[in-house]
């Protein structure tokens, strides 16, 4: 995971930042390489357990 909606993710403090608990239940996107490749997708944010 490097990214979402567009700004760069480099630790989980910045991931935990980004998907707070306002977010529960939005779409966003996530930015990850996979086999060497960029790719988007739109994940909906759960709650934490």
């Amino acid at each position: 995971l490097i990214r979402v909606d567009g700004t760069n993710v480099t630790n989980a403090d910045d991931l935990q930042g980004l998907l707070g608990p306002d977010k529960v239940g939005a779409s966003v996107t996530a930015g990850v390489v996979r086999g060497g490749e960029l790719r988007e997708l739109t994940i909906t944010v759960g709650t934490r357990e």
